[in-house]
């Protein structure tokens, strides 16, 4: 039994572990919970590349937000929602990252701001991940351990 719990590959357990819906749905929602308060994975204020400070929008979309009656005091990334519903968890061994499809009709969105940063969990809501990956991994260390 003890040479079963040495040989054990932990960073595919991680990767599977991320393939879980509990574990997928966690990780969008906190990523999502961030984007609603205008924080990127590293907790910092979202801002387009136009934005001339204190705003994170340039003028003509903070108009075209407020006609939409959306926050325009913080990049939520949630326009129309389709690039939030396109969010997809993909996991590696050892870690997940969330991608999305930055592909918009009149352009990239990466022409205006750094997705990549946006998308990831901070390190305060990692605790809050953790929570749930945490059973997901022990019973897959369990499995491994009880097997014939």
């Amino acid at each position: 039994m003890v040479g079963r719990f040495m040989g054990m590959d932990v960073n595919a357990m991680i990767e599977d572990s991320f393939k879980t819906p509990a574990v997928i749905a966690e990780v969008k929602r906190l990523n999502n919970e961030q984007l609603d308060q205008g924080i990127d994975a590293k907790g910092k204020q979202m801002r387009t590349y136009k934005a001339k400070y204190p705003d994170v929008y340039a003028k003509y979309t903070i108009k075209k937000k407020q006609e939409k009656g959306q926050p325009y005091n913080r990049v939520t990334l949630k326009d129309t929602g389709k690039f939030r519903e396109g969010l997809k968890v993909k996991s590696y061994p050892g870690h997940a990252s969330i991608l999305g499809n930055t592909n918009k009709p009149k352009g990239d969105m990466m022409d205006n701001i750094d997705v990549n940063e946006a998308l990831g969990v901070t390190d305060e809501n990692k605790s809050e991940l953790i929570q749930v990956l945490r059973p997901v991994l022990h019973k897959a260390i369990r499995n491994e351990i009880l097997k014939s």
